[in-house]
């Protein structure tokens, strides 16, 4: 521990152990004395230069992640007004499609779906009205608005059939308001396509498309109404099987 001590210190020391020979050497009392100097011994400043270099790196390297963080936004700002056709509507439909997957409930998971649909929905009613020549914009807005509400359909339906499953008979009716609100969308949806074959005229390649999606939101609102149906014979069931206990009872 000799070497923590100052140089005048030490120079000191030497200096005394020369002039007397038999200095008295007390080892752990020199070991206290000296710990006790470094402990109230002030601590240097550190270089303030050498703290901005090192602080240059981690601020450059957030200033790096915002710009990206903004250029992301942007970009993403811009695909959530794309359509279907547009180079930036790849990435709306993921932003969805992640939005979906990291839904925390059920109940918001149908209610995306809903909105979803509905974007399709105004952007379909938008190409319909459109003086665009592009039918095959047109074609593929039907396509990927009937695509989506499919897999809405087909979403809330096996949700709501779980809900049901497990006994808990008010999530499965807020599902079933989602249906209507879905079923609904769908006539909307067919109106605008009706608009689109208008516009189509004779091209028999993507009338022939169009009729397939015609064929396909059939088929979703087919299984929306079997599905309500479905919801409605199981209360009457459960209200008849309650009545019937009721009587019983009465006698």
């Amino acid at each position: 521990m000799f070497w923590l001590k100052s140089k005048s210190e030490k120079e000191k020391i030497i200096n005394l152990i020369k002039n007397q020979p038999d200095f008295p050497f007390a080892k752990d009392s020199l070991k206290i004395k000296l710990l006790s100097s470094l402990a109230n011994r002030p601590q240097p400043k550190q270089d303030s230069v050498f703290n901005h270099r090192r602080l240059i790196p981690k601020y450059g390297f957030a200033s790096a992640l915002a710009v990206v963080a903004i250029g992301l936004t942007t970009t993403l700002a811009y695909a959530n007004s794309s359509k279907p056709g547009d180079r930036l509507f790849l990435l709306d439909t993921w932003q969805e499609n992640i939005a979906l997957k990291l839904a925390p409930t059920v109940q918001t998971k149908a209610k995306l779906h809903v909105r979803f649909v509905n974007e399709r929905a105004l952007e379909l009613d938008e190409l319909s009205n459109s003086a665009s020549d592009r039918k095959e914009q047109k074609v593929e807005a039907v396509n990927q608005s009937v695509n989506g509400l499919s897999r809405a359909i087909e979403s809330v339906t096996m949700a709501r059939e779980k809900t049901m499953a497990d006994g808990n008979d008010e999530a499965a009716a807020k599902l079933d308001q989602v249906l209507i609100k879905l079923e609904d969308l769908a006539d909307t949806n067919e109106a605008e396509m009706n608009k689109i074959r208008i516009k189509i005229g004779d091209d028999e390649e993507l009338q022939g498309r169009l009729e397939e999606n015609f064929k396909q939101i059939e088929q979703a609102k087919i299984k929306v109404k079997e599905e309500r149906n479905r919801h409605k014979g199981s209360q009457n069931s459960g209200e008849s099987s309650q009545d019937s206990e009721d009587e019983d009872d009465s006698d």
